[in-house]
């Protein structure tokens, strides 16, 4: 009866094992880019949306236009390594005007993880058309030409004369709904924030299942 009892339990312990190594196995998520992933989504549907050219609106930058910033500046809701912006939230008014902030103080932009690079998208219009088509619940993504597609790690967004910037390289803006809402009269800007790998061509974004823009660009490093 011992000897059984061993032998049922070599086999459970082998079986659970076994299980654990075919999880491991299917998880496919691990790329240089923390945000790149092939996954799917093949229960989102397809709408009928007519996609636009997204090139006039995207810049690989990782610079902030607005408004210009010191770190003794940056509330501590935001995080900086370097002078770059990593983690967190700030808001605060829109302006360049005064003294520019010195070199060992000024914010320069974005932190860029190696490997990577800041793809910048306007999607003001854009984002209200899609919220009218399909809603605000299904995932927003850039996509290349080998498949692997990159969401939002933050966003940019003027409100009249205030500024708000949202970063979290965590979990994601994903959706539309994970964003600030935007009034209908379009008269906010709202650009996504990107880190697409490094020499990635994107061809497209996606919403779901869904293509909303086409895209012709490479991520290359900046002249």
């Amino acid at each position: 009866a011992g000897f059984m009892y061993q032998q049922n339990l070599y086999i459970i312990t082998l079986s659970s094992l076994l299980l654990f190594w075919l999880s491991a196995c299917s998880d496919t998520s691990s790329d240089p880019a923390e945000s790149a992933t092939q996954d799917q989504q093949p229960d989102a549907v397809v709408y009928d949306f007519t996609p636009v050219n997204i090139n006039p609106m995207s810049e690989v930058s990782l610079k902030i236009v607005t408004p210009r910033m010191s770190t003794n500046m940056l509330p501590g809701t935001m995080s900086h390594i370097d002078n770059f912006l990593t983690e967190g939230t700030l808001r605060m008014v829109a302006r360049n005007s005064g003294r520019r902030p010195s070199k060992t103080l000024r914010v320069h932009g974005y932190y860029e993880p190696h490997g990577t690079m800041i793809v910048q998208v306007d999607v003001s219009q854009l984002a209200l058309q899609v919220e009218a088509a399909m809603g605000r619940d299904q995932n927003i993504a850039l996509v290349d030409e080998d498949g692997w597609t990159f969401s939002p790690f933050g966003y940019w967004l003027r409100e009249g004369a205030e500024v708000e910037i949202g970063l979290d390289s965590r979990n994601y803006f994903r959706t539309l709904k994970d964003l600030p809402p935007l009034p209908s009269s379009g008269e906010n800007q709202l650009k996504l924030l990107f880190k697409p790998t490094l020499n990635a061509h994107i061809v497209g974004m996606t919403v779901g299942n869904t293509l909303v823009g086409t895209a012709d660009f490479w991520v290359v490093p900046r002249n």
